[in-house]
């Protein structure tokens, strides 16, 4: 809620946070299900398990976007949870798998088994 409140009117911005925050309920669902009617989530990215220091639950980054926000009509998703080299105990995105994050979600390309368009 802080970033989007700190964000401009055609501001955008992104947040990590545990893959676990897309299902929960209660109050959070509540926001989450606000942010996504008022179409400020503009794409959802599933990293693996084990990439941040001290926890091994997957993560994901939330992109948030008010430019064009009240006709957005879907969330681009993004599974990049198998994209990723084990390194000692720690899993680790190489070059190739950023850049294929970044490049997908910049082209907003759907690749089948692992970025479509959800539609609400």
């Amino acid at each position: 809620m802080h970033i989007v409140r700190s964000l401009k009117s055609t501001g955008k911005g992104a947040c990590i946070l545990p893959h676990g925050v897309l299902f929960r309920g209660n109050a959070e669902a509540v926001i989450r299900e606000n942010l996504l009617t008022r179409g400020l989530i503009k794409a959802v990215i599933g990293l693996p398990a084990n990439l941040f220091y001290g926890t091994g639950i997957p993560a994901c980054i939330i992109v948030l976007d008010k430019e064009d926000a009240a006709s957005r009509k879907g969330v681009f998703l993004v599974d990049a949870s198998k994209g990723f080299i084990k390194d000692g105990n720690k899993n680790r995105l190489r070059e190739q798998d950023i850049h294929k994050i970044v490049d997908t979600f910049a082209r907003q390309a759907e690749v089948p088994r692992y970025s479509s368009r959800g539609m609400f």
